[in-house]
């Protein structure tokens, strides 16, 4: 069927937001059938917290509970420390790790769009976790409620007002990242990791107070801190078709490269790069399909 068929067809369809939703699920089917350098269910980049030493149970049966997450992937370490997991979220993937002495605890906020935000946002505080601010409507046409979970992590929780509960371009769960010079951060990604800027906001006194950047096929969320919202940098799990091209790139443009690309023992070749806000990119190669 062609696009003008196919648009032809949907105008005899009873509802405009079924046939908004019908496009918007073919969309995603159809941007999912691309090949991608990331494995199979994963988007380009995947947040990565770094959990405090002790608390990886406790964050699992968090999620599952208050978001009804599965864990699929479970790593322990020789002394039975998380060394990682694979938690998947409404079509979505999180991993984490526990930290140790080469990795600092790292928590991570997370935009996270659900279809009843209200409800939602009582069932993790059921779960255990903090309130931040309460469910509000705010003028830019979501409802949203704060929350920190049991590991430190922030969730941004929402619910759209429109005919889909996800704001476009977003997916359920975005990374969202609190940073000391956001501007110079955007250049970065923008030179060293090929990102492009799908809005950079401004305010009178020179912050970006939003931003939402593309990386592959994964938009990121951004704002300059504040001290309600002090800078956090975060791990991210970035897949590309070479780590070391990739990684190289990202050094000329400003990144400092942690540790160089090298063979792991899990079928993918990758070196993290540090960028100018703090943020560490594990840039990886799948060896193999998983």
């Amino acid at each position: 069927m062609t696009r003008q068929s196919f648009l032809r067809a949907m105008q005899w369809m009873p509802e405009r937001s079924f046939r908004n939703r019908l496009r918007k699920e073919l969309e995603m089917s159809a941007h999912e059938m691309v090949k991608s350098p990331a494995p199979a269910g994963f988007t380009a980049v995947t947040a990565y917290p770094v959990l405090p030493r002790g608390t990886a149970e406790a964050f699992l049966t968090f999620v599952e509970q208050a978001f009804g997450a599965e864990n699929t992937m479970r790593v322990p370490r020789p002394d039975g420390s998380l060394m990682h997991a694979e938690i998947r979220m409404s079509g979505c993937v999180l991993e984490c790790g526990e930290s140790n002495e080469q990795f600092a605890p790292a928590p991570v906020c997370l935009h996270y769009y659900v279809p009843d935000v209200d409800a939602a946002y009582q069932a993790a505080l059921k779960a255990g976790a903090e309130s931040l601010y309460e469910p509000t409507s705010r003028p830019y046409g979501d409802r949203e409620a704060g929350v920190r979970d049991v590991a430190g992590n922030s969730w941004f929780l929402a619910t759209h007002q429109g005919e889909h509960y996800i704001m476009e371009p977003l997916r359920s769960l975005t990374p969202y990242i609190m940073a000391n010079g956001a501007a110079r951060l955007i250049e970065f990604l923008k030179e060293g990791l090929g990102a492009e800027a799908i809005y950079v906001g401004s305010s009178p006194e020179g912050r970006i107070p939003h931003a939402k950047i593309r990386i592959g096929d994964t938009v990121l969320e951004f704002s300059d801190a504040s001290p309600q919202w002090p800078a956090t940098p975060v791990g991210l799990h970035y897949y590309v078709e070479d780590a070391d091209a990739a990684c190289e790139r990202a050094v000329a443009a400003g990144g400092e490269l942690i540790s160089p690309p090298r063979d792991q023992p899990y079928g993918e070749r990758s070196g993290t790069v540090k960028d100018p806000s703090g943020n560490s990119w594990y840039i990886a190669q799948l060896l193999q399909p998983r």
